[in-house]
């Protein structure tokens, strides 16, 4: 499964400001094997995420719980708004980065 960029963002902006916790493994920006380390460093922070990180803002992702979404009508095969309310969305901790850029 690919990363899911609004997931890695919203990982990236709730922890840019907080100390990660020890558990997260950490990848230097200014080493060479960075592009190596980040993408294996994402799936070990996503595994994590079946229990809140209360200290750095991180809910519980599994199951990850949407109040409501609403999807707008498409202009191809799916022409209607689609409505949903009291989602629990499973897997996301068994996502597995294998590119990061």
């Amino acid at each position: 499964m690919k990363c899911f960029p609004s997931i890695l963002y919203f990982i990236i902006v709730s922890c840019s400001c907080a100390k990660l916790p020890s558990s997260f493994t950490k990848c230097d920006r200014n080493q060479s094997n960075f592009q190596e380390c980040i993408p294996k460093a994402v799936t070990n922070a996503l595994g994590q995420l079946d229990k809140p990180f209360k200290e750095i803002g991180l809910p519980n992702m599994e199951p990850l719980e949407v109040p409501s979404l609403t999807i707008g009508a498409g202009s191809g095969a799916v022409r209607f708004q689609q409505n949903y309310k009291n989602l629990k969305v499973r897997g996301f901790t068994q996502t597995t980065c294998r590119k990061f850029e």
